[in-house]
């Protein structure tokens, strides 16, 4: 056994130092890659960071849904770019009126210049009706360009509870949403309008409540179909 151990980690060492000319990737590759971690750089005990993550090119985003900034369990979003040796932090997100137990930043989504935060603890339609944040990159610095509700939120919707954004168009899960019965959830599909976002119609299962359906997690794509779930498809009706 200790022989065999020994071989193995001979083998390991000579493809570290030695990888193999067109094998991709190789282990010191991996090795290099690992060591790549990224930390908040005012982390504390329960911010929960990573709970939350989302990447493009060169930039990264973390959520912290514990962060306590704005309050117990307020929230937050890092967001990393990558400088060519390394990953920095960039900035550090919050919501402008952020308030205890508002689990800002429990899902994120970067596309371009562009990030998306939820916050599924937000009250501003009941508790926890949730919300999502909309910032864009300037240039300069992150800006909020909108915060998102649905139209017809109310408590316990848990909107923001996931989050995706791709170019101009976003996607927001809410697993509370009881149009189909308790917690059979919808998904809410936004749009920029080139002056605000604009929900343009939101979505809800066609026909009995199935539990892999369930929009706990969203995706979204540029010119392509809204994710809800593990399926679009003809199991959802769009309900402007």
């Amino acid at each position: 056994m200790r022989i065999k151990r020994l071989t193995l980690l001979l083998l390991f060492f000579a493809l570290y130092f030695f990888p193999v000319k067109g094998c991709t990737p190789s282990f010191k590759t991996v090795m290099l890659t690992a060591k790549n971690k990224l930390s908040a750089n005012d982390g504390a005990a329960n911010d929960h960071f990573g709970i939350s993550v989302g990447i493009t090119g060169e930039r990264a985003i973390v959520g912290a849904r514990g962060e306590i900034e704005r309050g117990r369990q307020s929230g937050a979003a890092y967001i990393f770019k990558y400088t060519g040796i390394g990953w920095m932090q960039e900035t550090k997100l919050v919501a402008r009126v952020g308030r205890t137990n508002n689990h800002f930043g429990a899902s994120v989504s970067i596309s371009g210049d562009r990030v998306i935060v939820g916050a599924p603890g937000d009250s501003e339609k009941g508790i926890p009706s949730g919300s999502a944040y909309v910032f864009r990159y300037n240039g300069v610095r992150w800006e909020l360009e909108a915060k998102l509700v649905a139209r017809d939120g109310r408590a316990r919707d848990e909107f923001g509870a996931s989050v995706s954004i791709s170019g101009e168009g976003a996607i927001v899960g809410a697993p509370g949403d009881d149009d189909r019965g308790n917690q059979s959830g919808s998904a809410y599909v936004f749009k920029y309008t080139g002056t605000d976002w604009v929900q343009e119609v939101r979505l809800i299962v066609n026909g009995e409540r199935r539990p892999d359906l369930h929009p706990r997690a969203v995706g979204h794509r540029a010119n392509a179909k809204s994710h809800v779930g593990r399926t679009l498809g003809g199991n959802f009706i769009p309900i402007t």
